[in-house]
């Protein structure tokens, strides 16, 4: 007699090992890999970074891996939680290996053989060559490179005369940018080739991230120069006519590219392109402009669709996170919290949230003096501590040193407030150089380094650090008073320098 028990065991089990199997499948689905060979190379060290955010050029959110290549060869496996991931890759060793925002899958494998710059194919320029799973789409990728470096190669500055009407914008814009067009209409047509190797989505987001690279780096060139050559005009009234005319500009474009939401979300280029034509990039380029109202930004964000005003909202924040006077940056932050519906977004601008209110803790760092001997910031609690981040050839970073030199001055009698100098130099030796000279601090500061880290060091990463000079005070609790206060070199930042750690001593 069968044990109906036994049975219901059996079947449980046998259930439960299909799931931890599937499981497993599923796992593995997830992950890709990269693996090549170079053919004279021996030794290397390649960064490998994963975008799976697509948060257009801020790299926020991007997964760096540090690969070996032993013997000539190489090899990478990571997870990919998305329908894809941007995937760049760079050689310590070979200036001419980078390849950028490379279009990967999960499940995908690909091979790459790397000849140094040499040609090994006459149809592959500087000798590389992709086979394996989702080659196509990696050469593709690499043509369309070829393409944008040639074009780049194709724009010849051009004299604008003074003047801000919205028709003169229009003329100028044709003036430079008038054999465009047909350029970018041939490299279109060059990818049309691809359209029957690759996945017809893969082909979209190609197709669209070469079109808004282009449309992004024409409006980039086009905006700084107009608004160097119109410098008379009221800086305000340069962005509301540059506003109005690239928002006009989208919606041609729009038109004459029509492109699938699905591939708007998910297109690297088309998002960083998004976020320049809401009418914010003149105002984050132009010098003149110090005080960026984030309540002004609000009201724009508010239209984008749903999943691109996630992105774009992200992207700001990340440009105007470390931007000198940014007005009403918090209420920025609160509304992203508000209104990001995407998991990973949330977790992400959170992160930003945490590392740039007042009042949140230091990140509990240890770093290296001259003499090796290592130093935390939780021994100045109790102390008022200015903390300068530069790097050895920042020229901003020697008229900071000029700023807080007058700073130590005005507290040299106070025991109560102390300075941190943070280099990031890749090297002992670099940095040491800096210190030499002695432009960029003195001994009014502990001076520290990043060691061999440098930039990629886990306390510039938390605080999203990605310009030079950078400036933060920290109050005797050992929590975050302000990051990026006014320059102390500014003749209207000295005063407000002072009365922060002043406020900062009392808090």
């Amino acid at each position: 007699m069968i044990n109906l028990k036994n049975i219901i065991l059996f079947v449980i089990s046998f259930a439960a090992m299909l799931h931890l199997q599937a499981q497993k499948i599923k796992s593995k689905e997830k992950l890709a890999i990269i693996a090549g060979y170079f053919i004279d190379q021996r030794t290397d060290t390649l960064t490998i970074q994963i975008d799976q955010l697509a948060l257009g050029l801020s790299f926020a959110g991007v997964e760096k891996i540090k690969v070996p290549v032993v013997k000539g060869q190489f090899q990478v496996s990571f997870s990919i939680d998305a329908d894809i991931a941007y995937v760049s890759i760079k050689s310590q060793n070979v200036p001419v290996l980078f390849l950028a925002n490379y279009i990967v899958r999960p499940g995908d494998s690909n091979f790459i053989s790397i000849n140094n710059g040499k040609s090994i194919n006459r149809n592959i320029e500087n000798g590389v060559v992709f086979s394996g799973l989702n080659c196509h789409a990696f050469e593709t990728r690499y043509k369309v490179d070829s393409g944008v470096a040639e074009l780049g190669k194709q724009i010849i500055p051009v004299t604008y005369p003074l003047g801000a009407a919205k028709n003169d914008i229009s003329f100028l814009w044709n003036v430079q940018f008038k054999d465009n067009d047909l350029y970018v209409e041939r490299q279109l047509n060059e990818l049309k080739r691809y359209s029957r190797v690759v996945d017809e989505n893969i082909y979209n987001l190609l197709r669209a991230d070469y079109f808004y690279q282009m449309k992004g780096y024409e409006v980039s060139e086009f905006s700084f120069e107009w608004g160097k050559r119109n410098k008379r005009v009221d800086s305000l009234l340069r962005t509301k006519v540059m506003t109005d005319y690239f928002n006009e500009y989208y919606q041609n474009l729009e038109a004459i590219f029509p492109t699938p939401m699905v591939t708007k979300l998910t297109s690297r280029n088309y998002i960083e392109f998004r976020s320049i034509i809401t009418g914010l990039l003149p105002e984050f380029n132009d010098p003149n402009i110090r005080n960026t109202n984030c309540l002004d930004l609000i009201p724009i964000l508010t239209q984008l669709p749903k999943g691109i005003g996630d992105k774009v909202t992200t992207i700001l924040i990340t440009k105007l996170v470390r931007k000198p006077a940014t007005l009403h940056f918090d209420s920025l932050l609160n509304y992203a919290l508000r209104s990001v519906s995407d998991e990973r977004i949330y977790d992400l601008v959170n992160r930003y949230y945490s590392s740039s209110i007042r009042g949140s803790a230091i990140f509990a760092f240890e770093l290296p003096d001259v003499a090796k001997k290592n130093h935390k910031i939780d021994q100045f609690k109790g102390k008022t501590v200015v903390i300068d981040f530069w790097y050895t050839g920042c020229v901003g970073c020697v008229q900071v040193s000029r700023g807080l030199k007058k700073i130590k001055e005005v507290y040299k009698n106070d025991t109560t407030v102390a300075f941190i100098s943070i280099s990031v130099d890749g090297t002992r030796k670099k940095w040491i150089e800096g210190l030499a000279s002695g432009l960029y601090t003195d001994n009014g500061s502990l001076n520290l380094y990043t060691a061999e880290a440098g930039s990629d060091h886990e306390l510039i990463r938390y605080y999203h650090i990605n310009a030079y000079p950078q400036l933060m005070i920290v109050n005797p609790a050992n929590r975050l008073y302000v990051f990026n206060p006014p320059r102390p070199d500014d003749l209207d930042g000295f005063q407000p320098f002072i009365d922060l750690i002043n406020a900062a001593k009392a808090n």
